[in-house]
């Protein structure tokens, strides 16, 4: 059999298992849940405000497609298929780690749209704060050791692989941090049914990566650039969402990023040094290596998470849980 032809393989069973998944939750569902019965109802006024709020919604995936395939056509147009596949190796890297802070979300989703639902701003800004901070220090620790490691990790991996797939990938794990901080606010967004201003927006704005790319292209810029483009439109949509929000919700922006954005480069900034100097004072890289540096960096970012990440009543509900466990 042809390599194309396991490709192909490959996506058919991709395909296959998801629509299998697909099939299973509505069989479930169907059978244990009187509310999911399938019934024919008309309400024209419901099914306006249904697709309303979907096309609205849309607006920002489209945004999201078009940034993701742009740059990929952009590298293939001045680099070729090489340069495509280190990049297709580094986002996949990315769509693994990323299932750790997406099944964290799914726990806090519904708990942020509770308390929008029930008239509580308060607590549902308390909950965005607390599970942006916490979703980021989760990808923290995961990110940080195949930061240090990444080279290491792709060749005990693929053994050989493309030219940038290394730069690539520390890129794309930055742009990834960057996107957790977002998950939770755009929550807020969907409770509240404003999705059409703010996808407008911030889509225009990832967007803007695609000319800004091209640009420097252009001008004979490295294909790292691309993502620095990316992650320089990341930023800035982050911003504006942030601004944006604000006119839905009453809340601190000053307080919110000071709360979010401070603590998580605090932690950054102070959990990244003894790591680095030890992954650089170990010059041979080996398995003893990489488990030791994912030792160290869960240790050292824990500690430093638990000093500089919480608030003193955070740090006591840990301590607890803690206190709970060792008597049990």
């Amino acid at each position: 059999m042809s390599p194309i032809d396991r490709l192909i393989y490959y996506a058919v069973l991709l395909c296959l298992l998801q629509i299998g998944i697909m099939f299973f939750y509505r069989f479930y569902c169907n059978r244990h849940f009187a509310s999911c019965k399938i019934r024919i109802y008309k309400d024209k006024n419901l099914f306006k405000e249904m697709f309303s709020y979907a096309g609205s919604d849309m607006i920002g995936n489209i945004s999201v497609l078009a940034q993701g395939q742009g740059l990929n056509i952009l590298l293939n147009m001045f680099f070729g298929p090489a340069v495509n596949a280190a990049r297709g190796i580094a986002y996949q890297v990315q769509g693994a780690i990323t299932q750790f802070s997406n099944n964290f979300m799914t726990a806090v989703r519904p708990q942020i749209i509770k308390s929008y639902a029930e008239g509580k701003p308060d607590d549902m800004m308390r909950l965005v704060k607390q599970s942006s901070c916490f979703s980021f220090y989760l990808m923290w620790i995961i990110t940080l050791p195949i930061f240090l490691e990444s080279d290491y990790i792709l060749t005990l991996w693929l053994r050989h692989y493309p030219e940038h797939t290394v730069s690539f990938l520390h890129l794309v794990l930055i742009l990834c941090l960057i996107q957790t901080l977002k998950t939770p606010r755009s929550t807020v967004f969907h409770a509240t049914g404003h999705l059409k201003f703010v996808n407008l927006v911030v889509g225009g704005i990832l967007c803007a990566a695609f000319p800004l790319a091209y640009i420097l292209l252009k001008f004979g810029f490295s294909p790292e650039s691309v993502f620095y483009a990316a992650n320089a439109t990341m930023l800035v949509s982050e911003a504006a969402s942030i601004i944006i929000l604000k006119k839905y919700i009453n809340y601190s922006i000053l307080d919110y990023v000071k709360v979010v954005y401070g603590r998580c480069i605090l932690v950054v900034a102070t959990s990244f040094i003894i790591p680095f100097l030890f992954y650089q004072n170990i010059t041979s890289p080996g398995f003893v290596r990489l488990i030791s540096t994912c030792i160290i960096t869960t240790f050292s970012s824990v500690f430093f998470i638990y000093c500089f990440g919480m608030n003193n009543v955070e740090r006591k509900k840990i301590r607890n849980i803690i206190c709970r466990k060792l008597r049990k």
